[in-house]
């Protein structure tokens, strides 16, 4: 969920990427269902939530990919 990334790990834009990328990849791996849980405001990518849309649609393009 982005409020468990931002609020309680308060992880900046980088470390969320990376977290996300990381449990993406091992969810692909063992051929999983990867479900991403946010705020709608968080596509908003504005106020608190700046650089956040981008990092869901790369880890959406990158769980798709190869």
């Amino acid at each position: 969920m982005d409020g468990s990334l931002k609020d309680y790990q308060q992880l900046s834009v980088e470390q969320a990427q990376a977290e996300l990328i990381k449990i993406s990849d091992y969810i692909k791996s063992i051929n999983g269902h990867f479900e991403i849980l946010i705020h709608n405001d968080t596509l908003s990518n504005k106020g608190r939530w700046k650089g956040w849309a981008g990092i869901l649609e790369n880890t959406i393009k990158k769980f798709y990919s190869k």
